[in-house]
């Protein structure tokens, strides 16, 4: 059985000998910012001068125009496969 030194010991060793981990910068992706409401309305202008605005401090920034009905929310886009029609 190991002694406590010895497990201590082992411990700092395998932690010193391991690679550090660094992270991605931010945003590793565009920002995808929706707005609920069709193009070429009051919202969607604003929200294109918030994106632009935006774009300068954080990198690209998409506006993705969802409309909604009787004020529920937009959905989101179902994951649909790719399907090619063959005859």
């Amino acid at each position: 059985m190991l002694g406590f030194r010895a497990a201590l010991v082992m411990a700092l060793l395998s932690a010193g000998l391991s690679n550090p981990v660094t992270a991605q910068p931010y945003p590793a992706k565009p920002i995808k910012l929706i707005v609920p409401f069709g193009a070429g309305g009051p919202v969607d202008v604003m929200g294109r001068l918030v994106a632009q605005k935006l774009s300068m401090s954080v990198g690209a920034v998409v506006v993705e125009n969802r409309p909604a009905r009787a004020a529920r929310p937009a959905p989101a886009p179902s994951p649909r496969p790719n399907r090619t029609a063959t005859r």
